[in-house]
């Protein structure tokens, strides 16, 4: 999904063949270039990745066991690790409240089972969008992200709190995800 970048996207994507395709829009910003790239997606599960981030070599292979073995789950988010070209930082879990992921069961490396989950972002958020998996099924039911939520911080919190308020969800303990912190 390209929302109005001045890059050189399509030449990238278009080294790809026909094994990614490249859906272009004015920038409309981030929660409408969300909802157009999961309206197009044809598959079960619909992940995201913002462009300045990057999934770990074990990602898709963690949440496919995961996904096989934990099949009534809807909403799996991961944790990440902080970096910069010269600089990788700290993983989001490890910042936490000593409490926040206490007692909770966990299933082959992902907590499952959170009882207010809703509650305890409000005092910690440590799940993002980049690396977050959502059944695309659920999040047509969920209404997607509200577009008037554009150009404000944490634009993505309104549908995280809404998405686990509602949905079975997992979080994954290890960092899969490493996103960029800009200076």
């Amino acid at each position: 999904m390209d929302d109005g970048s001045t890059d050189y996207t399509a030449d990238v994507v278009s080294t790809f063949d026909s094994k990614v395709r490249l859906i272009s829009t004015p920038n409309y910003g981030v929660q409408h270039a969300r909802n157009v790239g999961a309206d197009a997606a044809n598959t079960e599960w619909i992940t995201f990745c913002d462009s300045d981030d990057i999934f770990t070599k074990h990602y898709i292979e963690t949440l496919e066991k995961f996904i096989n073995e934990a099949s009534s789950v809807d909403l799996i988010f991961t944790n990440f690790t902080f970096f910069r070209k010269d600089w990788r930082g700290y993983d989001m879990h490890s910042k936490a409240p000593p409490t926040y992921f206490e007692d909770l069961c966990m299933t082959l490396g992902f907590y499952v089972n959170i009882t207010d989950l809703y509650v305890k972002i409000l005092d910690y958020q440590p799940l993002w969008p980049t690396g977050m998996s959502i059944r695309k099924q659920a999040f047509i039911d969920l209404g997607g992200y509200d577009e008037r939520m554009q150009g404000i911080r944490s634009e993505d919190l309104e549908f995280t709190l809404r998405a686990v308020a509602r949905l079975k969800t997992a979080v994954c303990s290890k960092p899969l995800v490493d996103i960029r912190r800009h200076s």
